[in-house]
Parts: C-alpha cells; sequence; structure tokens
C-alpha cells in the first residue's frame, strides 16, 4: 500500500488537494509537524485498525435486535481528514425497524480510526444481532410437588 507523508493539522488539506483533483499514486505528500517529526498518512486505514474499532462496538450492538440472531450488514463511511464515521447506511434488502437502526447508529457514531489521505473510506460490516435468550425448562418429578433441590416435599 502506498502511503503518503503530511503533517496531521494538514491533513484536511492533503485529502482534498490530493484525493479531489487526481493525485497520482506515486505522488508523496512530505512535511513536519510544529514539533519537526514528519507524520506518515496512509491512503486509507489499514484492514485491521478498522476491524479492531468495529469489534469494540459489536457486542453492544449485539443488543439492538429483537432476538433473532440475524446478521446486519452495515456500510460504514469514515472521514480522512478526522477518521470518524460520517455516514450509515443499509442495504435496500436490510429490512430493519427504525429503532434497531437508532440502536445500531448511536453505537457507532463514535467510532474512529486514525486520519488517512482518502477523502473518504466506506466498508460494509457484518454485526451479528443477539439470539434469544433461552432459560433451561424446570425440572419435572413424577408425583408431587418439587421442593428446592428438585426432589419431592417431605413433611416435617
Amino acid at each position: 500500500m502506498k502511503q503518503r507523508t503530511a503533517p496531521l493539522w494538514l491533513a484536511g488539506l492533503f485529502v482534498g488537494v490530493l484525493g479531489g483533483c487526481g493525485g497520482s499514486e506515486s505522488s508523496s505528500a512530505k512535511s513536519e509537524d510544529s514539533t519537526g517529526q514528519e507524520i506518515t498518512l496512509p491512503e486509507t486505514p489499514s484492514r485491521e485498525e478498522v476491524q479492531a474499532e468495529l469489534r469494540t462496538h459489536a457486542n453492544h450492538i449485539a443488543h439492538c435486535g429483537l432476538g433473532g440472531g440475524e446478521v446486519v450488514q452495515v456500510m460504514i463511511t469514515f472521514e480522512g481528514a478526522t477518521g470518524s464515521v460520517t455516514r450509515i447506511e443499509y442495504p435496500e434488502d436490510e429490512d430493519l425497524t427504525r429503532s434497531v437502526r437508532v440502536c445500531i447508529e448511536s453505537n457507532l457514531v463514535n467510532a474512529a480510526v486514525s486520519p488517512f489521505l482518502r477523502e473518504t473510506f466506506t466498508i460494509t460490516y457484518p454485526f451479528k444481532l443477539r439470539e434469544e435468550l433461552r432459560r433451561p425448562a424446570p425440572p419435572t418429578t413424577s408425583g408431587g410437588d418439587a421442593g428446592p433441590t428438585g426432589g419431592p416435599i417431605q413433611p416435617e
């Protein structure tokens, strides 16, 4: 993967200039931040970083479902200059209630990756919603009431 170097405070400017005006892959944007250190921004966030970030939200999103255990495909767009989520969409065939969508979106609103050079980056991520919680059936006994240990109640 090609990487370019840019100061963090200029990331937004480079995204606009390089991403919006057809900058070539071989060009590089090198600069230094205020401490004199060179900052290197990748073209896009790494797969590992995106997966790690979305996994941190997956447990909360799992509770958004009604208990059917379905997998919801969510299209998430990150902004290059900040790395924050700017758009959340669902494929047209996703039939979700408004409450499930609001729950998913409220959990992803604070998701973020490190800044990158491309203007935006969109990924489709599968979130698994929880399955219905099943309680074990109470033990059955033959003849009489069950006591605290599951056996018949004995008179005192």
